[in-house]
C-alpha cells in the first residue's frame, strides 16, 4: 500500500478533532484506510457486529467488552467515515447504530435520543423502552396503569397515537417498509389481531388478521386461522382492500415477476394475479426472470458445474470437501474465488457481495495462544481482485449503501472507506488466485513407480506425481526410515489439524503402510494441516489424497535432516546416515 501523505496543517486539525493522524490508500482507486485513535478500545459486543448505519459507527473506550458483565467501565460514542468523532465517547451505553437518523444513548442513568450530528433530540421519559426509528417514528413500550402498552413517538419525543396497542414492532428493516409498523392487540383469551399502521399513526391494514407480512408494491400478505387451526393466506393493499381472498398456503404468496403474483393453494394448485388482484396468465420463462441453467466445464478441476449463475457467478464444491469449502466460478468456468476462503465462517456464494465487495477470511499456518489456526481477513471484488490485502485480524460486515466498514489488526482499530472507488478494480495489483498461499492448487495425482532407494536398497512406497514433482506418503517414509539414524515419529492431532513430526524417535506402525504402487489417478487437495517438526511450525506445500498427507521427499530430508539425492544410475535415493545437502 502507498501511504497518503498529509499536510502538517491538516494533521494538526485532525489531531485536535481526535481524528487519526494518518490515512493510506491501496494504490490508485483503492480504499482509504484510517486508523482510529488509541482511545478506541473496542466496537464489538456479544450480540452485534460493528457496522456503519447512517454513515456512523459505534465505538467505545475504557477497555474490552466483557461477557456476563455490566460493562459499566465503557463509554460509547460514534465516528464518521473519516474517523472524526461526531458523538464523543461519553455515554454509558449506545444502541448499535442509527436508524432513520436517530440513536438511543444513556448517560447518568437517563436515556436520550440523539441525531446524526450528535445533538440531543429529546430525553426519554422514565420507563420508556424505545425501539429503532423507522421513517419519522419509533415504537415505545411504557407502563399504562398495570399493563405495558405501545405507542409511537416522533423525533421530538412527542407521543403520536391517541389509542395505544398491546404491541408495535417494525414491520421489517427493508427500505420499502420504512415508516410502517405491525400493530397487535390481544383479547381476553390472548387471541391476537394484527394490522399495519404508518409513522403518523394511520391504520393501513385493519387489525383483523392473525398475522401480516410485507410483500412489495404496497401489498401485504395477510393470514388467518380457520376453525380447525389451519392457516390460510391472502393479499391486501395499502388502502385496506383485500385483493386476493384467503385460501392460499401460508408463505405461498409471492411476487414472481414485477407485475405478477403467484399464490399456491394447499393442494399445490397455483393461481396468478396482477398487482390489482385480477386473475392473470401464468408467467412464461422469459417473464419469470428465472436465471438460465447452464453447464460449464471448470478450468481448474476435472468437473462440470450445472446450475444457475447470479450476476455471472456460481458456487461449486467437490463432494470430498468440508462443509464450509467451496469456490466461485464465472460463466467461462474460470475460478474467481479459489478453495480455502470463507465468508463469515460460511462457504463462499454469489450473494455474499455487498455493493460489489466481499469480506473473506483465509486460514493461515499461524497459531493463536490456544494452539488453533489464525485466520486473516481481506476484501475482494467480483472478479477476485484483492481490494484489501489479507492481513487483518478481523474485518467487520459491510452495510448496503454505506461503502465503509470497520477492521482490527494487531489490537488496533481501523475504518476502511470504499466510497471513492470504482468497482470492480480495473487493474488490481493482485487476484486471489495469485496469492502466495494459493500457488499450490488442487490437482490430479498420477501413480508413479519411480525408483526410491533407502541406504542402497530399492523400496516401493506409495507415491504420486503431482505437477512436476513426486509426492510420497508420509507414513511410508517414516516406516522406511524406522530404526535408522534418520527415524522420526508421526502424530496427528485431529482437533488442531496438526501433523507433528519428532526426529530421532521411533515410528509406531499403523499396519497399512507400504501398500505399494497405486494403480489409479486420484484427486490431490492442498492440505490445510499445520506441520510441526520438533514443535516448530513449518510452511511447506503438502497434498492430501483421501485422508493421507503426501510430501516431497526433498522437503522431508531438509526438515528432518537426512540426505536426498538423484542420479541417472540410482534414481531417487535417501542416505539416512548423512545430513541433508541442497541439490546442485
Amino acid at each position: 500500500m502507498k501511504k497518503r501523505v498529509l499536510s502538517l496543517a491538516l494533521v494538526l486539525v485532525m489531531a485536535l478533532a481526535l481524528i487519526p493522524t494518518a490515512a493510506w490508500a491501496a494504490e490508485e482507486d483503492g480504499p482509504v484506510i484510517i486508523p482510529l485513535p488509541e482511545e478506541v478500545t473496542g466496537m464489538l459486543t456479544e450480540a452485534t457486529y460493528p457496522q456503519f448505519y447512517d454513515g456512523l459507527l459505534r465505538v467505545y473506550t475504557g477497555g474490552e467488552y466483557l461477557m456476563d458483565s455490566s460493562n459499566s467501565h465503557l463509554r460509547y460514542g460514534f465516528v464518521d467515515k473519516t474517523g472524526k468523532f461526531v458523538v464523543p465517547m461519553e455515554y454509558e451505553y449506545a444502541y448499535i447504530g442509527f436508524s432513520s437518523g436517530m440513536a438511543s444513548v444513556s448517560k447518568d442513568g437517563k436515556w436520550y435520543m440523539i441525531d446524526t450530528t450528535g445533538k440531543t433530540a429529546f430525553e426519554c421519559e422514565e420507563g420508556w423502552y424505545v425501539s429503532p426509528f423507522s421513517g419519522n417514528a419509533a415504537p415505545i413500550r411504557h407502563r399504562v396503569g398495570e399493563k405495558d402498552k405501545y405507542n409511537l413517538i416522533d423525533k421530538t419525543g412527542k407521543l403520536i397515537l391517541s389509542t395505544e396497542y398491546d404491541d408495535i414492532s417494525n414491520l421489517s428493516y427493508e427500505d420499502e417498509t420504512e415508516g410502517l409498523f405491525k400493530a397487535t392487540n390481544y383479547d381476553e383469551n390472548q387471541k391476537r389481531s394484527v394490522g399495519v399502521i404508518n409513522d403518523s399513526g394511520k391504520v393501513i391494514v385493519p387489525l383483523e388478521y392473525d398475522d401480516v407480512y410485507s410483500l412489495s408494491e404496497g401489498l401485504f400478505q395477510i393470514m388467518k386461522y380457520d376453525a380447525n387451526g389451519k392457516r390460510s393466506a391472502g393479499v391486501i393493499n395499502d388502502s385496506g382492500k383485500v385483493i386476493i381472498p384467503f385460501g392460499y398456503g401460508y408463505n405461498n404468496v409471492s411476487f414472481v415477476a414485477p407485475d405478477r403474483i403467484r399464490a399456491s393453494k394447499m393442494d399445490g394448485e397455483d393461481g396468478y394475479f396482477d398487482i390489482e388482484g385480477k386473475p392473470a396468465a401464468p408467467i412464461t420463462p422469459a417473464e419469470s426472470e428465472q436465471p438460465e441453467v447452464k453447464t460449464v466445464k471448470l478450468r481448474d478441476y476435472d468437473a462440470e458445474y450445472e446450475g444457475t449463475f447470479t450476476d455471472g457467478l456460481a458456487a461449486w464444491k467437490s463432494p470430498d470437501w468440508g462443509y464450509s469449502e467451496a469456490i466461485l466460478i464465472d460463466e467461462a468456468g474460470k475460478t474467481v474465488i479459489p478453495r480455502g476462503y470463507e465468508n463469515g465462517g460460511n462457504k463462499v456464494a454469489p450473494d455474499m457481495y455487498v455493493d460489489g465487495l466481499a469480506i473473506l477470511s483465509k486460514e493461515t499456518k499461524e497459531l493463536n495462544q490456544w494452539g488453533y489456526s489464525i485466520h486473516r481477513f481481506g476484501v475482494v471484488d467480483r472478479n477476485g481482485g484483492v481490494v484489501v490485502p489479507f492481513e487483518y485480524d478481523r474485518i467487520y460486515p459491510l452495510t448496503e449503501g454505506e461503502k465503509a466498514c470497520a477492521a482490527k489488526k494487531d489490537g488496533k482499530f481501523y475504518i476502511i472507506d470504499f466510497s471513492g472507488m470504482t468497482l470492480p478494480l480495473a487493474n488490481p495489483t493482485q487476484y486471489l488466485t495469485d496469492l502466495v498461499w494459493d500457488t499450490a492448487v488442487d490437482s490430479t495425482a498420477i501413480p508413479t513407480n519411480d525408483t526410491l532407494k533407502v541406504d542402497g536398497e530399492a523400496k516401493t512406497p506409495t507415491a504420486y506425481k503431482i505437477g512436476n514433482d513426486n509426492y510420497f506418503q508420509l507414513r511410508d517414509v517414516a516406516m522406511l526410515l524406522n530404526g535408522t539414524d534418520a527415524q522420526f515419529s508421526v502424530e496427528y492431532d485431529e482437533a488442531r489439524r496438526a501433523v507433528k513430526l519428532t526426529t530421532h524417535e521411533a515410528y509406531t506402525p499403523q499396519g497399512w503402510e507400504l501398500a505399494g504402487v497405486p494403480t489409479e489417478n486420484q484427486n490431490a487437495m492442498v492440505s490445510n494441516d499445520v506441520i510441526y517438526v520438533n514443535y516448530d511450525q513449518k510452511n511447506i506445500v503438502v497434498y492430501k489424497i483421501g485422508s493421507t498427507n503426501y510430501f516431497k521427499i526433498r522437503d522431508l530430508g531438509k526438515l528432518l535432516g537426512f540426505n536426498v539425492g538423484w542420479t541417472a544410475e540410482k534414481g531417487m535415493f535417501i542416505e539416512s546416515d548423512k545430513p541433508y545437502t541442497d541439490a546442485d
